[in-house]
């Protein structure tokens, strides 16, 4: 992955979009979005206390069509983080509220807690990188993190449960750093000397393919480590890799992976560093920790992401076409 990666891709031209437009078009697509929700399930479902997700997520879920997962997923990764890191860079940050507050009432429909913390990660790495682009100042955060989560999991023992210490450290630090790594080691554990699944339980394979497992990866690790089938131990390109195809597998979704930077990469240098990580952080963190690399690219948007970048137009052009234009100073008569 870190060898592909350094690859120069070629920037594609598309029929340019300004920034602006994009962040305009965001907004009134969550708030669109947000109206059909509340129309099709309606407020007898909807949360807003975090500790209580798991009593309103399936009801909730039950009580919109199903394909509507997909598209929240598409709106919480995609949609809403484009939306808050333009205007942040535009400095608009009545849009930025407003796609905060879209963030909010949609967790409170879907009750999901990554969409509460998506907008923040976004937030949070633009204004970073924005300040200084500097990989050191990543690190900083890093520890700063750890530090957070060390006294929020020594006030909760000393307090013990309900109250409100607990909540950093367990879905900052064990969810989102922690688990994802176990899980890896559970895929390849259990696939070392277990069949694999060859993609079978893709779509794009159609079928074509049987299945040794009536589970998919996920729920099968559920099942054999956490002792129950309904659990979705997700995990990202690594674990995936090898539940997929072994070794070679794994090699193969590295090089994926090491692509989509590297073309990344090529629009950080056109759009800007701090634009570009902050926009694909969150569906960047989802690959690595969080999903099958396919299901990330076609199905959680990542190709949706790379087309809006090769239609978005260069925030520094924009601001060049506005500068007046510079003259030459009249020849001084002797």
């Amino acid at each position: 992955m870190y060898s592909v990666s350094a690859l120069k891709f070629p920037r594609v031209r598309i029929t340019k979009i300004g920034p602006t437009a994009l962040m305009r078009l965001a907004l009134l697509l969550t708030i669109g979005y947000i109206i059909v929700l509340a129309k099709f399930s309606g407020f007898a479902n909807f949360n807003l206390n975090i500790s209580r997700v798991y009593d309103f997520r399936d009801a909730a879920a039950e009580s919109i069509p199903s394909f509507f997962a997909y598209i929240s997923t598409v709106f919480s990764k995609i949609v809403i983080p484009i939306g808050i890191v333009i205007s942040l860079m535009t400095r608009k940050y009545i849009t930025t509220f407003l796609m905060i507050v879209s963030s909010i009432l949609l967790f409170g429909f879907i009750s999901h807690r990554g969409v509460l913390i998506y907008p923040f990660i976004s937030a949070g790495i633009y204004i970073v990188l924005a300040k200084s682009p500097q990989f050191s100042r990543v690190l900083i955060v890093l520890m700063i993190i750890f530090l957070i989560g060390f006294i929020d999991a020594a006030m909760y023992f000393m307090v013990g449960a309900g109250s409100i210490w607990g909540w950093f450290v367990d879905i900052i630090v064990r969810r989102g750093l922690m688990l994802p790594a176990l899980l890896d080691f559970n895929h390849i554990e259990f696939f070392w000397d277990n069949p694999r699944y060859y993609w079978s339980a893709s779509r794009l394979t159609m079928g074509m393919i049987p299945s040794p497992y009536e589970l998919p990866p996920a729920n099968l690790i559920g099942k054999e480590f956490f002792q129950n089938p309904a659990t979705s131990a997700n995990t990202g390109f690594i674990g995936n890799g090898f539940a997929q195809a072994g070794f070679w597998g794994m090699i193969a979704y590295s090089i994926c992976v090491g692509l989509v930077i590297a073309f990344l990469d090529a629009y950080g240098r056109y759009l800007g560093l701090p634009l570009v990580a902050a926009m694909l952080s969150v569906q960047m963190m989802t690959m690595f920790t969080g999903t099958d690399f396919l299901t990330m690219f076609l199905t959680h948007g990542m190709l949706a992401s790379l087309v809006v970048l090769m239609v978005m137009g260069s925030p520094s052009e924009r601001r060049q076409r506005k500068r007046p234009p510079i003259t030459d100073p009249a020849p001084i008569m002797s």
